[in-house]
């Protein structure tokens, strides 16, 4: 006859998926490298300030 395990009394861990450092980073420059790309972009085309450049813009109507 088999032995049966008693039960832990406590609750196991649910398998749910754990996102580890090098994903975690993997993530992180997919997302900075395009942003910073565009970033100095804006910045060469538009001058110091991209934010500034905008909304100027915006208010005259002319690049």
């Amino acid at each position: 006859m088999m032995m049966l395990r008693p039960k832990s009394a406590i609750a196991p861990r649910r398998q749910g998926r754990r996102i580890d450092l090098l994903s975690a980073v993997l993530v992180f420059v997919l997302i900075a490298l395009p942003v910073s790309l565009l970033y100095q972009i804006s910045v060469h085309y538009l001058g110091d300030n991209p934010a500034v450049a905008v909304v100027d813009m915006l208010r005259t109507g002319e690049p």
